[in-house]
């Protein structure tokens, strides 16, 4: 649809796939992150593309307008029927709930571990490891079993490590 957005969809895929290896993920589990990674914005062909490339600040009509892409997104993946996991679906619609349920669409459910290890890769490939994806989620949530704060403990812990020089691929 536009350079930008197929380049950043595979970023996110890509980075979703690598960080839900370093969590231990395999198999399924580990398809179904990349694939909510490469999948979350292919709602975007549904907004005009005069919206998704308009220089500078969109009005709020045009943001309401880009607001309705992960629904959009959610909906193309559905018409595909049983070719792609509901998982997998639930996760591209949920891309922009945050941990802490705000963002959009209004999201009161768990969200699936695919969504997490999605946004917090879509963060950070916006080159915001260390500012959104921090932000993003609540690193001091000591409850294991939520994804977010885990992946985004490897996300932090990889980049610094990177930018001391040492392996990026193990710890």
């Amino acid at each position: 649809y536009d350079n930008y957005t197929f380049n950043h969809s595979v970023n996110v895929g890509v980075f979703a796939l690598a960080l839900a290896n370093e969590m231990g993920l395999k198999g399924d589990d580990a398809i179904t992150a990349g694939l909510c990674g490469m999948l979350h914005d292919v709602g975007k062909t549904n907004i005009p593309i005069s919206i998704i490339n308009k220089p500078g600040k969109l009005d709020d009509n045009e943001w309401k307008i880009m607001q309705t892409h992960p629904v959009e997104s959610a909906k193309l993946l559905q018409q595909m029927g049983t070719a792609i996991k509901e998982e997998v679906v639930i996760g591209v619609l949920t891309h922009h709930v945050r941990y802490d349920r705000t963002g959009y669409p209004s999201w009161d459910k768990p969200l699936t571990f695919g969504a997490e290890i999605a946004a917090v890769a879509f963060s950070a490939d916006f080159g915001a490891a260390f500012h959104h994806a921090i932000h993003y989620v609540n690193l001091s949530h000591s409850r294991t079993e939520d994804l977010a704060p885990i992946a985004c403990r490897n996300v932090i812990h990889h980049a610094t490590r990177r930018n001391r020089g040492d392996d990026w691929t193990r710890p």
